[in-house]
Formats: C-alpha cells, sequence, structure tokens
C-alpha cells in the first residue's frame, strides 16, 4: 500500500481504500445483526456497498492545485482530503456517519481522520496537530472545528427568551 509520504497525488484513491478497510473492519465486529433500530442507523450491509463504489478520483487535479497554492505538506493534503470529500461526494458523509456511529455525523471528527490516516509513518498525535489553531490548514481557513452542540435546548437558549 503506497504510505501517505510518498503519496504525489490521487488523494482519493487513497482514501477509498483507507475507507474502505476501516468499513470492513467495522462490519466484521458487528455482533448485532437483528437490532430493531437498525432502519435508524446505516447498516454493515450498505456501508459495504458503499465502500465497495466510491471514486472521486476527478477531484485530485483540483486538490492538488489547492495544496500547492496553499502550500500543504503530504499530510495537509490528506487531511484536506478526507475533510472535503463528503462535500465531493455524498457516500463520503454516509460511511463517516457509519464509522463515527452516528447517522447524524456526516462530517469527519478529528478523530475519524486520525484514525482513516495514521499508519506507515504518520502517528494519530501527527494528524491531530493539523487541527490545531495555529496548524497550516486551520490557519488559512481550510478547515475549521465546528461547535460541540449546546446542552441547551433551542427553545431554553437566551436568544428566543
Amino acid at each position: 500500500m503506497t504510505s501517505l509520504r510518498e503519496l504525489a497525488g490521487g488523494w482519493f484513491e487513497f482514501l477509498d481504500a483507507r475507507v474502505q478497510s476501516a468499513v470492513r473492519a467495522v462490519a466484521a465486529v458487528d455482533d448485532n445483526q437483528d437490532d430493531a433500530l437498525r432502519g435508524l442507523y446505516i447498516s454493515d450491509d450498505q456501508a459495504l456497498m458503499l465502500a465497495g463504489d466510491l471514486g472521486a478520483q476527478d477531484a485530485d487535479p483540483a486538490l492538488a492545485r489547492a495544496a500547492d497554492r496553499l502550500s500543504l505538506d503530504a499530510l495537509d493534503a490528506a487531511v484536506l482530503a478526507v475533510c472535503a470529500a463528503p462535500e465531493l461526494h455524498p457516500r463520503y458523509g454516509r460511511l463517516y456517519a457509519y464509522l463515527q456511529d452516528d447517522v447524524t455525523r456526516r462530517l469527519p471528527s478529528p478523530r475519524l481522520v486520525a484514525s482513516l490516516l495514521t499508519g506507515e509513518g504518520v502517528e494519530s498525535h501527527d494528524v491531530l496537530a493539523c487541527f490545531a489553531p495555529d496548524a497550516r490548514l486551520v490557519s488559512v481557513g481550510a478547515v475549521r472545528l465546528l461547535e460541540p452542540e449546546s446542552a441547551v435546548p433551542l427553545c431554553h437558549s437566551a436568544e428566543n427568551q
């Protein structure tokens, strides 16, 4: 398998391989096949089908141009690819929701990005550092962390009083 450090393009082919591997790993350990609430989330079979046919490789040239214009290194470009993928193809969002075990979480968390990119010379802390306030991707506005949802229901917030 191509390592992240050796990758010069083909970001989405690399991402597809990582997502497919992660989906297979999660589906292999699912011990709740007869769950009555299965319609409220993505089933293992659906995820495996979606992971088998990802393909946003036509976005690689645009990502390469963006990485060049933003002076991104290989790791930052890979993080940007993972973060941008749901905007480029909806299947990534569904698969990210599946991998995060939450159908409402279609954007990748830093933890999911790290789990997809860690390996072959890339450590989890290297990936997580890409989300620091002074990190290149954050400082140029290429990625941003969403604020956690408030524990207060909207109808009880100060703005609605």
